[in-house]
């Protein structure tokens, strides 16, 4: 320190030499005031120390190397994340850290310094669990006001679950593409010969071939319901509008409704079937209708993914206090990675043969998910490719089976009255012209006259003047809501005789509460079934609408 002349102190850097002055040695004194350089280095220390506790106090690694790719400083963040002390981590040691896969990346991040730009990567390390993450860092050059390089000052994010997301959604991608395929094959294939039926029907010259094609397209287009049907119930389920209709359920009408269901596929491959039903019956709280889609599906799968003339078995019994259904069948197999994959919606085994990959992929998905609302269980074991499989079902036991079986509720909101006579006057009310057309001849083939109303207001008119004994509603219609239009027909005197039903595309459990509740005494879901029409127009009104 040295002493100003007003007393003050300040900082000095002394300098020795020694030298020669008139052939004396003296020592010269070089006394320099470094009052600013200390301010400089004060407040250079002062900043790497702001920059020390904010770094540490950060919830991102933060690290920093000098021009040779050598961390010399790495933040608290860091060290948490990769659970070490900071003597492990400085130098080049950081490169212990890294996925084997990544050996190229080190030659890469000194590539760039050398080049002195900034480093963006994606790069996979071991963390402090022992576990392999994926960390996005980012590197930006430093420099002094000289323009020297310092090295890198970096960040370092986890984005695991990012990347993991991604991935999903790029698989999803592909599968909504798959599917999309697949749909407009599987939609494809049965409107080829639906066409043909149609030209030879034009063309037939003898009873015999119109009723061969008529057949053909009947077969077909039940085939397009059962499509549209599986897509209905994957909407409804994604939104959680499936609804049970639970009641006491003996398995073994399940298991006879699957096989009637199926039959015709599995007779189609020429394969032996073994029944074991137990007796005495094995009933459970369920759908009917729903646990037979269950157990048809999963015969059907068994009956594509076996080879022609293969076996395949059914078997229900009480396992440990669960009712249990085993489909079992000696076809293709399944590898473990694949045992819980099938089950995802949208999923098909690209192993399996092409005849078998047929269908949209959804069947086990939906069968797995009502299954799941009976607050059961379906899995699926195989013990190898070539090895067949065995799909089991597991519900839970009614104990007590009731001695009967409740009836079907009437329709809330939908009058009630004694069994209507038989209906001679119909009235088809849809915006679709070619669908009311031929609506309209059906009934009319079946011995009654049909007229067409194209719109609300065309069917209140037509309603008042031919006062129809079964009005057939659209519910989507041009000018107002089909359920709107029955309102209307129900304020109006003397209608009470009318029978009114929803015939509709949407087939959702509240579309069909909202139906009842504006007075239609039914609702159906297009394709007409022309069995439940003619019962319609005998007078049998069903006491349930449905799809």
């Amino acid at each position: 320190m040295h002493r100003r002349k007003n007393g003050s102190h300040y900082p000095v850097e002394v300098h020795l030499q020694i030298t020669t002055l008139q052939s004396q040695l003296v020592f010269v004194a070089i006394i320099l005031d470094i009052t600013e350089r200390e301010r400089s280095e004060f407040a250079l220390r002062e900043s790497e120390e702001r920059f020390r506790e904010m770094a540490h106090g950060l919830p991102i690694l933060i690290w920093v190397v000098n021009p040779l790719g050598q961390q010399t400083f790495v933040n608290q963040t860091f060290l948490d994340y990769f659970q070490v002390n900071e003597e492990a981590v400085l130098g080049d040691r950081w490169q212990i850290l890294l996925h084997p896969d990544e050996e190229q990346f080190p030659a890469r991040f000194r590539d760039s310094l050398n080049r002195r730009e900034p480093f963006h990567a994606e790069v996979q390390v071991r963390d402090g669990h022992g576990q392999w993450r994926w960390l996005e860092s980012l590197g930006r050059p430093r420099f002094t006001s000289s323009g020297d390089f310092l090295g890198y000052v970096g960040t370092s994010i986890d984005i695991t679950e990012r990347r993991r997301i991604e991935r999903e959604r790029a698989e999803a991608d592909q599968r909504k593409d798959e599917f999309l395929a697949t749909l407009a094959h599987e939609l494809r294939n049965p409107l080829a010969p639906i066409g043909s039926g149609l030209d030879i029907i034009a063309m037939a010259e003898n009873a015999d071939q119109v009723r061969e094609a008529r057949l053909t397209a009947q077969r077909q287009l039940h085939k397009l319901t059962r499509l549209i049907d599986d897509l209905l119930d994957v909407a409804r389920i994604s939104r959680g509008d499936i609804e049970l209709d639970l009641q006491e359920v003996d398995l073994s009408l399940v298991v006879s409704d699957a096989l009637e269901t199926s039959g015709p596929i599995i007779k189609q491959h020429g394969h032996r079937l073994r029944v074991e039903l137990p007796d005495p019956p094995i009933h459970v709280l369920g759908d009917l209708v729903r646990l037979e889609q269950v157990m048809s599906n999963l015969l059907v799968n068994a009956a594509r993914y076996t080879p022609d003339g293969g076996e395949l078995a059914i078997r229900a019994a009480v396992v440990d206090g669960l009712a249990t259904v085993t489909v079992t069948d000696n076809g293709i197999g399944l590898a473990s990675r694949d045992l819980d994959i099938i089950f995802e919606k949208f999923h098909q085994l690209h192993s399996a043969p092409a005849t078998a990959r047929i269908g949209l992929g959804i069947g086990l998905w939906l069968a797995r998910t009502l299954v799941d609302k009976h607050q059961g269980t379906l899995r699926a074991d195989s013990a190898g490719p070539g090895r067949g499989s065995c799909f089991t079902l597991t519900l839970p036991l009614l104990a007590t089976p009731r001695t009967s079986q409740p009836g079907p509720a009437p329709l809330a909101g939908a009058p009630r009255s004694p069994r209507p006579p038989e209906i001679r006057q119909v009235l088809v009310v849809d915006d679709n012209i070619d669908a009311a057309r031929s609506l309209a001849q059906v009934i009319e083939l079946m011995g009654r006259s049909a007229t067409i109303a194209t719109s609300g207001t065309q069917a209140l008119d037509k309603v008042a003047s031919l006062k129809p004994g079964l009005v057939i509603l659209d519910i989507g219609l041009p000018d107002m809501d089909g359920r709107d239009v029955a309102r209307q027909i129900r304020a109006r005197p003397d209608t009470e005789h009318m029978v009114l039903v929803a015939l509709s595309g949407w087939g959702q459990a509240n579309e069909i509460e909202r139906s009842r509740e504006s007075g239609l005494q039914a609702h159906f879901v297009k394709p007409m079934d022309f069995a439940v029409l003619r019962r319609l127009l005998e007078g049998d009104l069903p006491d349930q609408g449905g799809a």
